[in-house]
């Protein structure tokens, strides 16, 4: 197990993407802080990595309240002592409109998760990893973020801004030994992943509703559906523990695309 006894936070951790994010460092080895807002969620997810035989602790968590993210933080050190690696997984996709007429709420609600909740996370993840001199942190972050899609021009942006904010922290961490990093995700298959139907993290919505499943994404980000079909977690969770893991020790700074899949 390549992340044996390290611990690690997902901030979102409970549902979707984050569910297989959270179960595949679980089984690797790492001990799983899992940080959401959806308490029901957080406790089965907890339950099933315990039941697998791995470590986990829930933390009810809203990434936006800058004094909730402490507190997550200071559980985390009181349970383990230690935090080896952050994902920033949490993320708010907001409604679909044009950019004339969608309320400034949409902009501001979407930054306050996506831009805010990852600094809040990694301020305080930071004080802790700095003393030690070891550490990673991943912010998950979309080709939308590079390639905008104007449906959704809050997510975009703040996605975009996300990247600047990785390339910053990456800077200000190499002197002590720390390494952070971005994922930019093209469209994932969360089928069989435990979303609800509604939630935000699988689709985008427009004001009547989410974006109708037949309709194909992949020509507003001006490429073709890969012929393997759409990520799924456990690929992106696999780039993940890669990551972390000390074979990646020469990675830090980058921006990853991964947004095509090329498997049978």
């Amino acid at each position: 197990m390549r992340l044996q006894d390290r611990v690690a936070i997902v901030t979102g951790g409970a549902i979707g993407l984050g569910k297989g994010i959270s179960s595949r460092l679980a089984r690797e080895g790492a001990k799983v802080v899992l940080a959401s807002r959806t308490e029901s969620a957080l406790r089965e997810m907890a339950s099933s990595i315990e039941a697998n035989g791995g470590v986990a602790l829930a933390v009810p968590t809203d990434v936006c309240d800058e004094e909730q993210v402490k507190a997550m933080v200071s559980k985390t050190m009181d349970r383990f002592g230690q935090i080896d690696l952050l994902v920033n997984n949490a993320g708010y996709i907001g409604q679909l409109g044009d950019f004339m007429s969608l309320p400034g709420s949409e902009w501001i609600d979407t930054y306050r998760v996506n831009l805010m909740g990852t600094m809040f996370c990694s301020r305080e993840v930071l004080k802790t990893m700095i003393p030690k001199r070891q550490g990673v942190i991943v912010n998950i972050s979309s080709i939308a973020a590079a390639t905008g899609f104007l449906p959704t021009m809050p997510y975009n942006c703040s996605k975009a801004a996300i990247g600047i904010l990785t390339t910053d922290l990456a800077r200000i961490a190499a002197p002590h030994m720390i390494r952070v990093n971005a994922l930019l995700l093209g469209p994932i298959d969360l089928s069989g992943a435990g979303v609800p139907a509604g939630a935000s993290e699988v689709r985008p919505e427009t004001a009547s509703g989410q974006i109708p499943e037949e309709l194909d994404l992949w020509p507003f980000f001006g490429m073709s559906a890969p012929p393997g079909g759409s990520l799924l977690p456990d690929e992106i969770a696999s780039t993940i523990v890669y990551l972390a893991s000390d074979e990646a020790a020469g990675i830090t700074g980058e921006h990853i695309k991964m947004f095509t899949r090329l498997r049978e």
